[in-house]
């Protein structure tokens, strides 16, 4: 496949199936749904679950990633200063 055959590939909307099996996959990861609850949720309430997940992220504050030295001393705490 060509480059521009692959370019216009890409932007051909995705047909149903993708789609679903997509949403299926992000329901059952994020919200630990299995496929028969994601079947049973109409369109409007999954829109609804998007737009709330969506506006959590966008409120909450950033998380700063743990430092090493964190780490290890968090390592320290819990171990009571033991080594593995």
């Amino acid at each position: 496949m060509k480059a521009t055959e692959a370019a216009e590939a890409a932007a051909q909307p995705a047909d149903f199936s993708t789609i679903a099996a997509e949403l299926c996959g992000w329901t059952s990861a994020q919200l630990g749904w299995t496929p028969q609850q994601f079947w049973l949720v109409t369109p409007a309430e999954l829109s609804a679950i998007f737009s709330a997940n969506l506006q959590a992220r966008r409120t909450r504050p950033a998380i700063e990633p743990l430092r090493f030295a964190q780490l290890l001393a968090l390592e320290e705490r819990l171990n009571h200063g033991r080594r593995n």
